[in-house]
């Protein structure tokens, strides 16, 4: 995929808030409330980010589950639980996320990643589709680690915050 193809992308999913939220840049502002995530290359952090909810009632009734879900039949099949930002020595940036998936219907999800430096400006930005095959009927939890590769850029040594998301782009 082009480097360009792949920032229009991403910056339907995850550029707007961001942007919104640096022009109205209030010294005070948290990253926190602008979306931003602090990173440090090397370094792993810990994440709590959730795919959007889906419907998954039909398949409870067909896969042999007696017992409901307790959450209803709307659930969250991915949950980002930590990263990791590695620079090599030739300057190419990769980003490692383990996942909890939950193989619940066949749908793809995207986990998108945007870059930014201390003064929130864009250094780049990937994305890995994470493809849910419901095997055989039965719902499944699984643990999975997936890998983002950013590309090569001296600039990639500045990075100090991530903006991580998690879209289905399948409708």
């Amino acid at each position: 995929m082009k480097r360009r193809d792949l920032l229009t992308g991403i910056s339907a999913a995850v550029l707007p808030s961001v942007l919104l939220s640096h022009s109205a840049h209030a010294a005070d502002r948290s990253t926190a409330e602008n979306g931003l995530i602090p990173v440090t290359l090397g370094e792993p952090f810990k994440l709590s980010i959730r795919s959007p909810e889906i419907d998954v009632s039909r398949e409870w009734k067909t896969d042999g589950n007696g017992t409901p879900e307790p959450n209803g039949s709307m659930l969250s099949p991915i949950r980002i639980d930590s990263g990791l930002l590695n620079l090599n020595r030739s300057q190419n940036l990769t980003a490692t996320f383990d996942l909890a998936v939950q193989y619940v219907k066949n749908i793809d999800f995207w986990v998108s990643v945007a870059l930014f430096d201390d003064e929130h400006q864009l250094l780049g930005a990937a994305n890995h589709r994470v493809s849910l095959e419901l095997n055989g009927g039965f719902i499944e939890l699984n643990g999975q680690r997936i890998t983002l590769d950013f590309g090569r850029s001296s600039a990639f040594k500045r990075a100090a915050f991530a903006a991580i998301s998690i879209s289905d782009r399948s409708e």
